[in-house]
């Protein structure tokens, strides 16, 4: 099994069987030089064949348009949740509950509606308790077993399973920080040590913004005329002229860059700083094609700062982005 962070290994090859250690080390050296959904393959799990009998999907999340938690349990497991709610969303059973209520809950009156013996219910009852407990152990806002096998002999094993630690819970869990840092790549490492959020796409337009909900309007709106983002990159409230030229440094080195779209709606965050982080990093990258929008706090300031230093300025988030758009084109 390649240890892999993406869903649906088993459809993309990331999963094989073997009879002989001959035929283990020859699967293995063919994973090891495998990329899976983009992810390249540092690590195998090496397991024994399990005697199936059926594939069961277990999962608790967190339901934010409730405002509480879900068990979501389905006797056809082996195939992505999400896929399975499309196609056959009366095989699916849910429970929503709230976390002080879990303990009162009859879980084995729900899972009558499966048809299994009482012993294999009395099993998946012990177990959803034990993922209750983990879940609020390790600040989990999703944990599911997928699939979770139920063999001949009438025993459960979890033969894949993953769980989402709350990001905003790391602290407290020393053992995720290095974990946090698998399947990103060198410049999202160096930012995300920075305490910036930034995402690599597949486009050829680098976006700086300060807030998620601007970055992501700022990203659609890109793709609306006709754009291609080759990031996300959230500066955050308060950013600073050293700041601003370090995002700006990591974005200017991706080779597919053509050009970069500043759009910040100052609050905390001073326009005048930015444009002094600006005008710092066009000393040495004139070539790059650059479209800014700066509003709010110290916005004239800034206007003028780079007005100095001919960079000129765009009124309106659209106007930016035609103009890196036509500028890139």
């Amino acid at each position: 099994k390649a240890q892999v962070l993406v869903g649906g290994r088993g459809k993309s090859g990331g999963i094989k069987g073997a009879d002989t250690p001959k035929e283990a080390l020859s699967i293995a050296n063919t994973l090891f030089k495998t990329k899976i959904k983009d992810q390249e393959v540092k690590s195998l799990l090496i397991e024994k064949k399990i005697d199936i009998q059926n594939e069961i999907y277990i999962g608790i999340t967190v339901d934010r348009l409730n405002h509480n938690f879900i068990i979501i349990f389905s006797a056809s497991g082996g195939v992505e949740i999400e896929e399975l709610a499309k196609t056959d969303p009366e095989k699916i059973i849910r429970m929503n509950f709230k976390s002080y209520e879990f303990d009162d809950l009859d879980l084995k009156r729900y899972l009558k509606a499966i048809n299994y013996s009482q012993e294999i219910i009395s099993q998946i009852d012990k177990l959803l308790h034990q993922l209750w407990r983990i879940m609020n152990d390790y600040d989990l806002d999703l944990i599911e077993i997928n699939p979770c096998i139920l063999s001949k002999d009438g025993k459960l094993y979890a033969a894949d399973a993953r769980v989402n630690v709350d990001d905003n819970s790391i602290f407290r869990h020393e053992e995720f920080i290095a974990r946090t840092k698998e399947g990103l790549t060198q410049s999202e490492i160096q930012v995300k040590e920075k305490g910036m959020s930034y995402v690599e796409l597949d486009g050829d337009i680098g976006i700086i913004c300060n807030g998620a909900g601007l970055v992501m309007s700022t990203i659609d709106t890109v793709r609306h005329y006709g754009g291609t983002p080759a990031n996300f990159l959230d500066i955050g409230g308060g950013a600073t002229r050293e700041r601003i030229l370090f995002a700006l440094k990591v974005i200017s080195s991706n080779p597919r860059i053509k050009g970069i779209l500043i759009n910040i709606v100052g609050g905390i965050t001073r326009c005048d700083e930015i444009a002094h982080g600006i005008i710092e990093f066009l000393k040495s990258k004139k070539e790059i094609s650059m479209s800014i929008r700066l509003v709010g706090t110290r916005e004239e300031e800034g206007k003028e700062l780079l007005a100095q230093h001919g960079i000129p300025m765009l009124e309106t988030m659209e106007e930016a982005i035609k103009k890196i758009i036509e500028l890139v084109s």
